[in-house]
């Protein structure tokens, strides 16, 4: 039980709020999708949403959006219904962009913020389709986080009988001893182990199994160790020398945190779920709790990832999940809540009780997410992800979000792999009906289409250089009252492409080029385009990376059919740093160095002594004379088992308190 000395605090978080601010307003930010490509041409569509005092914000509020990479169509864009949308269009290098939205004028909503993941061709095919382990035992199975460790997340089991197994596609690993590192999927097994694939089938002293990536290396009975292929499961000797841990089974007795089963999937690819069946809580070795199903993501910090109870100044705050589901199959919770989180920030809340359903499915078909927001009532709203891959060639993935029961705005995004080309279709359409006093448009306000063709790289002449030329075709019509607005640009070039290379023994350093010719039809504007992105990357310690980028770019008026304010000059940088003790620091930023545009945020967790931890938050993006800024601050404490914490916004000016379901590890 939570000590009752913390039952006092709703009485003195009464009044905390700043009277002199209106009502309270909310701002959240999401993607239709959280991996594309980073081929400098992808497109993923950022929806702010907006709400004071519960209600959508008036039509034409502006949101002003900043990022650490890519460019935007828009910098800033009006409300419709409560909601303003943009196309994030993906940069030319590797790496994860921070997203950063924003309420212009004197609003008291925390800005919001989300991550967006740009890799390469072979990451994205990679995690565009979720692969899953099963892992199963006739004795318990340990999922175990321990901080003596270094903190890794470990599942396994031992079997006295040799049936703890684990299980991915047609290949099938037994043995005593199996262990899997949730982070990084692979598989150890020791002790008398069977390995099947198909037909085929194999026995070895011990092996290692990284099913992502296929590949399977075995110490044999004569001790000679071996490359297994998996298909036939036929050996080759292996020249190189391994590792000492290659085959090492950790030990999982001491772990702080854990949770046992006889039955565990872990998704390897997308969210990187685990599902337990029949789960067992444990802290310290004492019981928490006992569940049916229990579902939780690997890079989660909590045992239970939802709020179960907290208090502010805006009152009672509530999150009782359900979870009816929980199978490779699919993954269903329903939430019973109240004031429940709706942007990044800890105190951004919705107002009032509501009922929330969270479908997610996989299927031969693809894999996605069904959500119904507020069943109860006239806000209710409802939201598709759909996720498709067609063999080892064609992927396609859908969006569809109804935020109101009649407005409607959908994405559809697909690409196929010929023999010497991708060819990629992008589309965007949206129904505003009108949901306030000033009707802005009506009928279908915006339609996008951009269908393109890239080659395959071929090598250059130049040492280390590959290039790919491509055509593209963009349309655009918007609905403004009666009038319709018709676009269309054609782009026909080329992509420079450095691959990494070391210019001293520590730092990498990278390059891509992008020279294309632009046509717009149905207004003015066109000529050459061009981008140029400069990528350094370090190592600093094993534990940190730092990384700078130089970005370029010049183009013509409306390459994109919209008004946009990029940077022709943008410096950017990323920084990260993690401790074996659990702290850490995360900074990302970047600067525009010919227009007064910046945008930066920073995580920073630090353990301050026994079951005490601080957290930092800091967002701030400038565009011209306007800033905005917001600084949240966090301290986590364990009471009893469970995990409490007390944040507070410089923004929003509240002070959230919240009772977590289960530890912080």
């Amino acid at each position: 039980m939570v000590s009752s000395r913390f039952l006092a605090l709703p009485s003195i978080l009464v009044g905390l709020s700043t009277p002199g601010l209106a009502q309270r307003s909310v701002l959240d930010l999401t993607a239709d999708r959280s991996v594309a490509r980073a081929d400098g041409r992808s497109n993923v569509v950022l929806s702010a949403r907006v709400f004071v005092g519960g209600q959508p914000a008036t039509d034409g509020t502006i949101i002003r959006f900043a990022a650490s990479g890519g460019r935007f169509d828009q910098d800033e864009v009006t409300t419709r219904g409560g909601i303003a949308r943009v196309s994030l269009i993906a940069p030319n290098s590797v790496g994860q962009v921070r997203v950063t939205a924003s309420v212009v004028g004197g609003s008291n909503a925390v800005p919001a913020s989300v991550n967006v993941d740009f890799v390469d061709d072979a990451t994205f095919k990679l995690q565009v389709v979720s692969t899953w382990l099963t892992v199963r035992s006739d004795d318990d199975l340990v999922y175990a986080v321990n901080a003596g460790t270094s903190g890794r997340r470990l599942l396994g089991g031992y079997s006295e009988n040799g049936l703890v197994m684990a299980s991915n596609g047609a290949i099938t690993i037994r043995g005593n001893a199996l262990q899997v590192d949730v982070v990084s999927g692979i598989v150890v097994a020791a002790g008398s182990v069977r390995i099947t694939s198909g037909k085929a089938e194999t026995t070895a002293t011990r092996v290692q199994w990284n099913p992502m990536r296929r590949v399977l290396v075995a110490e044999l009975e004569s001790g000679a160790v071996v490359s297994l292929d998996p298909i036939s499961l036929l050996a080759k000797p292996i020249g190189q020398s391994l590792a000492s841990d290659t085959f090492k089974i950790v030990d999982q007795s001491t772990a702080d945190v854990s949770v046992v089963s006889h039955e565990v999937s872990l998704e390897l690819g997308g969210d990187y779920n685990l599902l337990f069946r029949h789960a067992r809580l444990l802290v310290d070795g004492q019981t928490l709790a006992v569940l049916p199903l229990h579902r939780m993501s690997v890079y989660q910090r909590t045992l239970f990832r939802d709020q179960l109870l907290g208090f502010a100044s805006t009152g009672l705050t509530v999150d009782v999940p359900y979870t009816y589901q929980a199978t490779r199959s699919g993954t269903g919770v329903v939430h019973l809540r109240r004031g429940a989180q709706f942007g990044s920030s800890a105190v951004a809340r919705r107002t009032g009780w509501g009922v929330d359903i969270e479908q997610q499915y996989r299927s031969r078909l693809g894999n996605g997410t069904f959500q119904v927001l507020n069943v109860q009532d006239g806000r209710r709203g409802s939201r598709l992800q759909h996720t498709s891959r067609f063999g080892s060639r064609a992927d396609a993935s859908v969006f569809v979000d109804v935020p109101n029961g009649k407005d409607i705005y959908g994405s559809l995004q697909g690409g196929y792999q010929l023999p010497f080309a991708r060819v990629g279709m992008f589309q965007t359409a949206s129904r505003f009906v009108g949901s306030s006093n000033v009707q802005i448009d009506q009928g279908f306000t915006d339609y996008r289409q951009q269908l393109s063709i890239e080659s395959n790289p071929f090598q250059l002449g130049l040492p280390g250089w590959m290039a790919t030329v491509s055509a593209v075709n963009t349309t655009q019509r918007t609905v403004a009252a009666a009038a319709t607005t018709r676009s269309m640009a054609d782009s026909y070039g080329t992509r420079l492409i450095r691959a990494p290379q070391k210019v001293t023994p520590k730092w990498l350093y990278s390059q891509v080029v992008s020279l294309n010719y632009v046509d717009v039809v149905g207004l003015t504007g066109g000529g050459l385009a061009a981008q140029s992105s400069s990528t350094f990357r370090t190592a600093l310690t094993p534990s940190s990376n730092f990384q700078w980028t130089y970005d370029y770019l010049q183009q013509p008026q409306l390459v994109t059919l919209t008004t946009v304010s990029t940077p022709k000059h943008r410096l950017s940088f990323a920084y990260d740093w993690t401790t074996p003790s659990g702290g850490s620091v995360f900074v990302n930023s970047t600067q525009g160095l010919d227009i007064n545009q910046s945008s930066t945020s920073a995580s920073i967790s630090m353990p301050l002594r026994k079951d005490w931890e601080l957290r930092v938050n800091r967002m701030d993006s400038q565009l011209g004379l306007t800033r905005f800024r917001d600084t949240e601050f966090g301290v986590v404490k364990l009471v009893d088992g469970r995990a409490i914490g007390a944040y507070y916004s410089t923004t929003a000016k509240q002070l959230q308190i919240d009772f977590t379901g289960g530890v912080r590890f």
